[in-house]
């Protein structure tokens, strides 16, 4: 299998960008969940529940305090073109003309998005949007096109110095992998995330946050709904500060979700 691609960004105006290390993995515990559960090849349960419980060290520098009033507005356009030896996956065994009707398994997709990024502060407070569309389309298999896009509004709020936290709406759809599917059906899906939470400094070294957020996923083909879920999590962090700004905590999370009947 090979993947080359590239990818042009046009009229991108004031973007800012922040690095960091995070020794977390389950920051979006519902995708990666799915995925696993695809690869072991196991059938998926109506109803499960789980709990984990994660240790993490972040290191970073404290978030310096916001001016009264900021505002950016980023518009962009990107072009981007991706090849792909394999796009549906076939081992070497499998004749992708009996499944295709086409005897070339490579895939040449060429995408044009548009969209904005808005970062709103004023005092305490800070607001997200973020904006994209993209239409895509396939060379070989063209009956795979498709319009995605990508979306958030998430409201970080501050109330004095040791109350903050965030509310948010994020939706997203996008091809899925072929890697267990091999065959050419549609695998577009629709991700909805809502997500809530509070944070509590009650010491300076020390805070307490408490989280909800539910995922859910939905498949366009009815051949995919099998595949459709939805998850409720509950999270609890506790976070120890270190002066320099680094923390260090444990996350325990709390998972009730349900497939199709």
């Amino acid at each position: 299998m090979c993947r080359l691609g590239y990818q042009c960004f046009l009229n991108r105006i004031n973007w800012q960008h922040r690095l960091f290390c995070i020794a977390m993995i389950s920051l979006w515990p519902s995708p990666l969940t799915l995925v696993i559960r695809q690869f072991v090849n196991q059938p998926p349960r109506r109803n499960y529940r789980e709990i984990l419980i994660l240790v993490s060290l972040v290191f970073g520098q404290a978030e310096a305090k916001h001016p009264l009033l900021e505002q950016t507005f980023t518009p962009y356009v990107t072009s981007s073109l991706l090849y792909d030896s394999n796009y549906l996956r076939f081992s070497d065994r499998v004749d992708p003309e009996l499944v295709t009707g086409k005897s070339d398994k490579s895939e040449l997709i060429t995408q044009l998005a548009a969209g904005f990024d808005v970062d709103w502060k004023h005092s305490l407070q800070q607001v997200l949007v973020k904006a994209n569309v993209q239409q895509n389309n396939f060379q070989n298999f063209s009956n795979l096109d498709y319009v995605g896009w990508k979306n958030l509004a998430q409201w970080n709020w501050q109330s004095q110095n040791n109350l903050s936290g965030e509310i948010g709406y994020a939706n997203m759809q996008a091809m899925g992998s072929y890697v267990q599917l091999n065959s050419l059906v549609s695998n577009l899906y629709n991700n909805t995330r809502m997500f809530a939470s509070g944070g509590y400094l009650f010491h300076p070294r020390g805070k307490i946050k408490l989280g909800w957020f539910r995922t859910d996923n939905r498949f366009t083909d009815s051949s995919r709904a099998i595949s459709n879920n939805t998850e409720d999590n509950a999270e609890l962090n506790l976070h120890y500060i270190s002066p320099t700004g680094s923390m260090m905590g444990v996350r325990l999370l709390a998972t009730n979700g349900h497939y199709p009947q």
